[in-house]
């Protein structure tokens, strides 16, 4: 069974992982063997278009599957 997506718990999710953290439980295997896994995101944004949900950020760096593990763990 499919559930409806939560967008307003997504917003205040994403806007938790805003500034300089260490994302190294998002990092695939590759991202944690680099060594620093300390990351800034700078923006996020979020477009709700009907079902659809587009997430948009910048940072000074992302780790290898950084993105797709916050997008997963977000939905």
């Amino acid at each position: 069974m499919l559930h409806a997506l939560e967008f307003e718990a997504m917003v205040e999710s994403v806007a938790i992982l805003l500034g300089k953290h260490d994302y190294a439980a998002f990092a695939g295997r590759a991202g944690k063997q680099k060594g620093n896994t300390v990351r800034t995101i700078t923006r996020a944004d979020q477009v709700k278009e009907g079902e659809r949900c587009d997430i948009q950020g910048r940072a000074n760096d992302f780790l290898p599957h950084q993105v797709r593990h916050i997008v997963g763990t977000l939905v």
